[in-house]
């Protein structure tokens, strides 16, 4: 029904346990590179614990972000763009000794009427380890992660990180 039928919510990622039951989802899915922008790894850590919960079992949770091991190593100051016939969206990283976040700046030029949009936020780079360390903690077993969603197996130069954990009681 879902799929002929789809509902959609608005709302905080934190904020799922107040919107779904415990048990609900055969299958959570987090892409766009969601969920670094929780500003701290306990944040992330709590947002695993209640995938986790909002699951049943045998379920699966899916993750896209961007391998951030691979992209704060080599200090990686900019994205590949992004552009077709409309648009055109530059991504920039900015990095500070004093905290463990970076700036993730974008620009996007709206190309009929020239406008450019700009905007920066703070992202927690989150890293292999630390989302396996998450994962376990929050009760997920049989992690894997890919380079790609062909699942290839993960490189250490490639910019996509995907993620599968697997909800077994």
């Amino acid at each position: 029904d879902l799929i002929d039928n789809p509902s959609f919510k608005q709302m905080d990622m934190r904020d799922l346990l107040l919107n779904y039951p415990k048990n609900k989802f055969d299958c959570i899915y987090s892409f766009g590179n969601t969920i670094v922008h929780l500003n701290s790894i306990v944040d992330i850590y709590h947002w695993f614990k209640l995938a986790y919960s909002l699951l049943k079992n045998k379920s699966v949770l899916l993750i896209q972000i961007l391998n951030y091991d691979f992209i704060t190593k080599n200090q990686i100051k900019e994205l590949p763009l992004i552009e077709n016939e409309r648009v055109q969206f530059k991504r920039f990283y900015e990095y500070s000794d004093q905290e463990k976040l970076i700036s993730f700046v974008t620009h996007l030029t709206i190309k009929k009427s020239n406008q450019v949009l700009k905007n920066t936020i703070q992202l927690y780079p989150l890293k292999k380890m630390e989302i396996k360390k998450g994962l376990i903690k929050a009760g997920f077993k049989d992690m894997e992660f890919f380079s790609n969603y062909k699942g290839d197996p993960i490189k250490e130069d490639c910019f996509p990180l995907i993620i599968k954990a697997l909800k077994k009681n």
